[in-house]
């Protein structure tokens, strides 16, 4: 039985050696690795699965997923498969996506498992109790793509140092410990808190890697309060986000849950010493995987992230009163097709929204819940006005990034940014019929083109700055 507007992926996974049927592969499609669009399942005797069936609490809505698929044992660790996404890819970057069409089994998504190689260690926790929390392990490529994401089993272990056993395909990873305590600094192997400072190590099939150990520490902390404009809307998600001043680390809390920030908005973020910038924002929780919200303003009150007052940490210190006050944010969506079929692209549709002095923001999240291909939904947005580009590309597992595919496209159906309708957004409202037709490249670009310079739209135009060091987010949209 497939529910209402949902779609469905059924496959097989087999060992690739043998042939023969796994059975109890956990098997899980998301979009972007979001817990919004995705959906979770094990094999049977036959080695057969089916997602989006059956279990209305698993359905898949129109889009395009990832498909991963995991063989572990009853504490969720080492069982002699390495993880694979499918079709035969190490990284989410590098897999093939499956399309989901509304009413409709796609089949034929079927894995074969190779043997793996073995890595294991223990983690170890300074000053407090690892068992009250689950660590997570996760596994970089050497092109920094997340490889592999493991919860480790704390049941009946020691409060501080917690063993572990993982496999994996054989290559060069990096490896960082994720500790969920907002106390404690999540952590790479080599004991740094940069990816590029890990210290990496090689899994090497039938070779047991062992002694990648992690020493997970308390940080120190910034902590303050978060207050919206008009009260907490329940269907926003609300974030606080810091990074220092190198621009090579950086951390975000997200959401009245609990988990970093509480009912009352009181936000705790554990950093390492330094000095840092804190940023607040907040943008609808339906619209899906928050990765990139909206910057609202900076501390203090700045809209301009080179005027926000800098803060300096010291090694086991708490600076505290970090507080904000934010405005109700807007959105925009619509849909995008090719100018030649009048259909959604067949690509990966790319969504960028420029402000009114032409700076690209970093806001988007990939379309979900949507009722049609094509269909995208970027919220987040102060109110002011925007200039909105989308392409299509497909993703080169050769050069190990996205090629355009289609010309970069502004509402309005321009090439150049200072002719592109301004669209304007309003607070606690979408924009809708934002429709963009893209045609196809004369020529396969080396990059993606930067924007032409833009008169600004009003000069009392609302500003939304985005980081320096953060690139923009491409947004993937559902596509036939």
């Amino acid at each position: 039985m497939i529910f209402g507007a949902q779609g469905a992926i059924t496959g097989r996974v087999t060992d690739a050696q043998t042939g023969q049927p796994l059975s109890s592969a956990i098997v899980s499609a998301s979009q972007g690795g979001s817990s919004i669009g995705w959906a979770m399942t094990q094999t049977d005797a036959t080695g057969v699965y089916t997602i989006g069936v059956y279990n209305e609490a698993y359905v898949l809505h129109p889009g395009q997923y990832s498909v991963y698929v995991r063989k572990l044992d009853f504490r969720y660790e080492y069982a002699g498969y390495a993880p694979e996404w499918y079709s035969n890819a190490a990284s989410e970057g590098a897999s093939t996506r499956v399309m989901v069409v509304s009413g409709t089994l796609t089949s034929g998504i079927d894995v074969a498992l190779d043997r793996a190689a073995e890595v294991s260690g223990r983690i170890d926790l300074i000053d407090g109790d690892i068992t009250a929390f689950y660590p997570q392990i996760a596994l970089f490529d050497a092109f920094g793509n997340e490889a592999s994401y493991t919860p480790i089993s704390v049941n009946g272990r020691s409060p501080q140092s917690v063993p572990y056993r993982i496999a994996v395909r054989p290559g060069t990873y990096r490896m960082l410990v994720n500790f969920n305590t907002h106390r404690h600094l999540s952590t790479y192997y080599g004991g740094t808190y940069l990816l590029n400072d890990a210290q990496p190590f090689s899994a090497i099939s039938g070779v047991p890697t062992d002694n990648i150990n992690v020493v997970l520490q308390p940080g120190s902390l910034i902590t303050g309060q978060l207050t919206i404009d008009g009260g907490p809307n329940r269907d926003a998600l609300y974030t606080v986000r810091v990074w220092n001043t190198a621009s090579t680390y950086s951390s975000t809390l997200q959401h009245f849950s609990g988990l970093g920030i509480d009912s009352s908005g009181r936000y705790t973020m554990p950093v390492p010493p330094g000095g840092y910038v804190v940023a607040f924002g907040a943008f609808p929780e339906r619209s899906g995987s928050p990765v990139e919200p909206a910057i609202a303003f900076y501390y203090a009150n700045q809209s301009d992230p080179s005027l926000a007052q800098r803060l300096v940490v010291g090694v086991n210190a708490v600076v505290s009163d970090i507080n904000a006050l934010v405005s109700a944010t807007g959105a925009i969506s619509g849909f995008v097709t090719d100018a030649a079929t009048g259909l959604p692209p067949v690509t990966t549709t790319f969504i960028q929204v420029f402000d009114a002095q032409g700076r690209m923001i970093s806001t988007g999240t990939e379309a979900r819940y949507q009722q049609e291909p094509g269909h995208f939904y970027v919220p987040g947005l102060l109110p002011g006005r925007y200039r909105v580009r989308a392409s299509g590309a497909i993703f080169d597992h050769t050069l190990n990034y996205f090629v355009d595919q289609y010309q970069w496209t502004y509402f309005g159906q321009t090439p150049e940014i200072a002719n592109a309708w301004p669209v304007t957004v309003s607070a606690s409202a979408t924009t809708a019929d934002i429709n963009i037709a893209l045609a196809p490249c004369r020529f396969v670009p080396t990059s993606t083109p930067a924007p032409a310079s833009v008169t600004p739209l009003s000069p009392t135009a609302t500003l939304t700055p985005r980081p320096a060091e953060r690139r923009s987010i491409f947004v993937p949209l559902v596509s036939r």
